[in-house]
């Protein structure tokens, strides 16, 4: 779910899972390294739990538009450190 249509911009809501019970959920939109913390818990309860996936493509990009593994590592970094917290494998 992008509601931003990857412009990489926070939603004002984010859709919850049940709006789509019998499909696989994911969400994306302005989900970068920084902005996750905010958002990991409204993630969790839009999703019923922990969503599918998160696509974190665009903030991955640096200004010329390539791939960072820096901002990877940053990302992933921050995604175990929550889901740690959260008692999440």
């Amino acid at each position: 779910m992008d509601a931003s249509g990857g412009r990489g911009l926070l939603p004002a809501r984010w859709p919850a899972r049940a709006e789509l019970p019998c499909a696989r959920v994911g969400y994306a939109g302005g989900l970068s390294a920084q902005a996750l913390p905010s958002q990991w818990s409204l993630l969790q309860a839009a999703a019923g739990g922990l969503p599918d996936w998160i696509d974190a493509e665009t903030t991955l990009r640096d200004e010329a538009d390539h791939f960072s593994l820096a901002r990877c590592h940053a990302w992933l970094a921050t995604a175990a450190r929550l889901a740690g917290a959260a008692g999440l494998p």
